[in-house]
């Protein structure tokens, strides 16, 4: 919104006009953040490099197999649980390992590597093995990919002034992640959503 535009609403339609003018511009602002925004392009490149193929895999294959601890098993359950910590910087490598470590000290539960069996190439997951039952064990994925979003936002809006920098700075960190999810529901059709589904509680609760 340029000075003449400005202008120009002022003699030609008021006080109102400018107010229209006003809110108009910034939806515009707030959908090119949108499009624009990393969690969308994390999102896409989550989905097409991994997410489709495990939820088409799914949808085609007849038997679900695993292989959990060098045991091949034919899973019961075609859903895959992703695990979105409450920060972007909770979902490092780091921060991951120590919270698995966590899970196994405090609740005697071994997050593992699973290798699903899927055409053209198989995918890795986590698991939450249940050896008691194992065709019922729980596959879900740490999306790390969103670690980088606070890196992304601190080079976005460096100098830019604010009051409170880190308050403002965490305030957008959580609305990219609520738009990585988003992005990804869109992503994931409305027949495939029912082999999806997003999570922030505690994941060793998923074995319940």
């Amino acid at each position: 919104m340029g000075i003449g535009e400005l202008a120009f609403s002022i003699i030609s339609n008021g006080i109102y006009g400018v107010l229209v003018l006003v809110i108009t511009y910034f939806i515009r602002l707030a959908g090119m953040r949108s499009r624009f925004s990393p969690s969308v392009g994390l999102a896409n490149g989550y989905y097409e490099n991994f997410l489709k193929h495990v939820v088409e895999g799914f949808v085609r294959e007849e038997d679900i197999r695993a292989d959990i601890k060098g045991k091949t098993v034919s899973l019961k359950k075609r859903k895959l649980y992703i695990y979105l910590t409450d920060t972007a910087s909770d979902s490092s490598s780091e921060s991951l390992l120590a919270d698995k470590q966590r899970i196994k000290e405090e609740r005697g539960i071994e997050i593992i590597e699973a290798r699903l069996d899927l055409k053209p190439r198989a995918k890795t997951l986590d698991c939450l093995p249940k050896p008691e039952d194992p065709e019922n064990s729980v596959l879900f994925d740490y999306p790390t990919t969103v670690s980088v979003i606070p890196e992304i936002i601190r080079r976005r809006y460096r100098g830019t002034p604010f009051v409170n920098r880190e308050k403002a700075l965490r305030k957008i960190e959580v609305e990219e992640l609520k738009l990585f999810q988003q992005t990804l529901e869109e992503l994931v059709s409305s027949r495939h959503a029912r082999f999806i589904e997003f999570t922030s509680q505690d994941v060793s609760l998923l074995t319940r």
